[in-house]
């Protein structure tokens, strides 16, 4: 067809392929037609094994449920329902607040007096059963020190609960600081 003249744009509407591949023609005259499999794989065959990593993650088949749970297994890591729980609104953020300003004074012998019944839903604990509390404030003068017995607590009021030092008395400053967070691992 392309040596009796016509076009290469007519020669690619007749036989129903792309312009390019019509003007790539073998010397022979044969046609190189690709599947689209072989050409993403060839496409993919010449980029580094990261970009292909972060371009291909969603091609393969994907994983079901049995196997993250033995993944995480294997890992020595559990999988967790979420906890369903109502949302705070506003009023119980400032219900939350008025009872932390109400009990930041109170030392670890008054903590030791109250019996909490409700359930905590932080787990204390890790893999290999170590329990571990740090602590990120600003200022020097708390550097890490948390008492180790409020584990044994409740953490109806974290941000109370979690100012107890090791002398036993209880400060405000973690109160006011959004970005101090109490780290449990």
């Amino acid at each position: 067809m392309l040596q009796g003249g016509m076009r290469s744009a007519d020669v690619a509407r007749a036989i129903n392929c792309n312009v390019h591949t019509v003007r790539h023609l073998r010397q022979d005259g044969q046609l190189i037609v690709l599947a689209v499999a072989d050409i993403q794989t060839s496409h993919l065959r010449y980029r580094m094994t990261t970009t292909t990593a972060r371009v291909t993650p969603g091609t393969h088949n994907p994983s079901s449920a049995q196997t993250v749970r033995n993944s995480l297994r294997a890992a020595g890591l559990r999988a967790c329902r979420p906890v369903v729980r109502q949302v705070l609104t506003r009023h119980h953020w400032q219900q939350h607040c008025l009872w932390a300003l109400t009990h930041r004074r109170w030392t670890r012998q008054d903590w030791l007096k109250v019996l909490f019944t409700e359930e905590s839903q932080f787990c204390l604990t890790r893999v290999d059963g170590r329990i571990c509390i740090y602590l990120e404030v600003e200022g020097p003068s708390w550097c890490g020190e948390v008492c180790h017995s409020i584990i044994g607590l409740s953490l109806l009021s974290l941000q109370t609960i979690s100012t107890l030092c090791v002398t036993g008395k209880t400060s405000s400053s973690l109160m006011w600081y959004p970005s101090c967070r109490l780290i449990l691992t």
